[in-house]
């Protein structure tokens, strides 16, 4: 079939077939640090840090890199970079071990490449199944279909496992932004469940390993396994000597032969909602903020109380339609509520508004993930610490220990540099620092349908 789509946007995380890359709840450490125009890391020079070689990744020759990525999240969301600049289908790019970013200027935007689309063009396919039991993608019937049509289609390919599903729609902002359209069903690939899509590949567990759990699910890292499939120029890879400032693109790869023939879908536009009815010859649009505020609730039967207070990137709320638990209250603590902690503060309730016990809340920041069960602080009640870092919550099991769908509280982010007057006033109660740069505290109540 026809690509709608040129191919720009990537998002994974992890060795497929190996132990998943767990980053630390720190954005900064010893092995990292400021550099003129950006910062320096070390971490993912293959070395563990060893020998303060790394990835520089900076806003030089204005080309905002290093902004675009703390404003989406650095490596908690992105993972870390894992290639200096360079040259990738004409354009400056640059790898981080969950994405691959790519400057445009004729759109003044930095995008995502989609990954694993690239690796069908590239004929990796078969290396794809045979070292990381990725699936082959499909070949769906969207001939003459509306782009709404075909997102409906793809994410249809996710109803036969909801964990999996839960995962896909689980991502830190849109979805289809951050992991791409699914180009596979769910495939069993003998010790898991596994769908691809373009910047995502999603594993589910069938059994314990050593890396995970049985009924664990987690995600690929896009950018390490472009690496390991040979897409990037071998001198992009070579680790920067220690506080390096970046420098000349790295030349392209030499081409390795024609793209192989592929059946990829119409590859996700950085904000397909946005134009629905746009033709396939169509430039793909700027990504958009994963912090802008999305709040929806017109399908609610209950009041919302969603917070209200001014920040730089408001904690909201992303509505399931039809779901059985729904988000009625979502706040971000005030400095003087506050007190310095960095704490969720979560109350299940049941269709009457009366505390339920033993429902189960799932945490999650990038590949950090936990799971609580109300009641441990008090009726319907329960914490959970928020380490450093931007989170998602929802309701994955009810009062019975049923799967189930939930609304999701997002952006809950606890690392805030105060950037105005107001904000830095905001973190003061009556003249003590109570919400400091790395202590920040939400309210969350969900509330079951009736």
């Amino acid at each position: 079939m026809n690509r709608w789509w040129p191919v720009f946007v990537a998002v994974a995380l992890a060795p497929l077939a190996g132990a998943i890359t767990v980053l630390p709840a720190s954005g900064q450490s010893a092995l990292d640090y400021a550099i003129p125009n950006g910062h320096f890391y070390t971490q993912a020079n293959g070395k563990a840090g060893e020998g303060g070689t790394g990835f520089a990744i900076t806003d030089n020759d204005n080309i905002p890199f290093w902004s675009e990525y703390r404003r989406l999240g650095g490596p908690q969301v992105l993972g870390y970079p894992i290639s200096r600049r360079f040259m990738w289908d004409g354009f400056v790019s640059q790898a981080m071990q969950k994405v691959v970013f790519q400057w445009r200027p004729e759109l003044d935007a930095v995008l995502f490449v989609n990954v694993f689309d690239k690796m069908s063009d590239a004929g990796k396919d078969p290396w794809l199944r045979t070292v990381k039991t990725v699936p082959a993608p499909i070949k769906l019937e969207e001939t003459g279909k509306s782009w709404e049509e075909i997102v409906r289609g793809r994410l249809a390919l996710l109803d036969d496992n909801p964990a999996i599903r839960a995962r896909y729609f689980a991502a830190m902002g849109d979805p289809i932004i951050m992991n791409g359209l699914p180009t596979s069903k769910i495939e069993d690939v003998g010790n898991a469940y596994v769908l691809r899509a373009q910047r995502i590949v999603i594993q589910q567990w069938k059994e314990d390993v050593p890396w995970a759990r049985r009924g664990d699910v987690q995600v690929a890292n896009g950018g390490d396994v472009a690496k390991d499939a040979g897409l990037f120029p071998e001198a992009a890879i070579i680790p920067e000597p220690p506080g390096s400032t970046g420098g000349t693109p790295v030349p392209a790869a030499p081409a390795s032969g024609s793209p192989a023939p592929t059946s990829t879908p119409a590859a996700a536009a950085a904000s397909p909602v946005a134009s629905p009815a746009a033709p396939p010859s169509a430039a793909p649009t700027s990504l958009p903020p994963t912090a802008t505020p999305a709040v929806a609730g017109a399908g609610s039967p209950y009041p919302r109380q969603l917070d209200a207070v001014t920040r730089m990137t408001p904690a909201y709320l992303r509505e399931t339609p039809g779901a059985q638990w729904i988000l009625v209250k979502l706040h971000q603590l005030t400095a003087c509520e506050n007190s310095g902690n960095g704490i969720g503060f979560f109350t299940t309730l049941d269709a009457s508004g009366a505390p339920i016990n033993g429902v189960t809340i799932r945490t999650d920041s990038g590949p950090t993930s936990f799971t609580y069960r109300t009641g441990e602080k008090g009726p319907g009640k329960v914490e959970a610490y928020f380490y450093r870092g931007n989170w998602t919550a929802w309701v994955i099991k009810d009062e019975k220990g049923q799967d189930t769908t939930s609304d999701y509280a997002v952006n809950m982010e606890t690392v805030l540099f105060a950037q105005t007057e107001a904000e830095r006033q905001s973190l003061y109660c009556n003249g003590e620092l109570r919400n400091s740069a790395n202590h920040f505290s939400y309210e969350v109540i969900f509330r079951k349908r009736g």
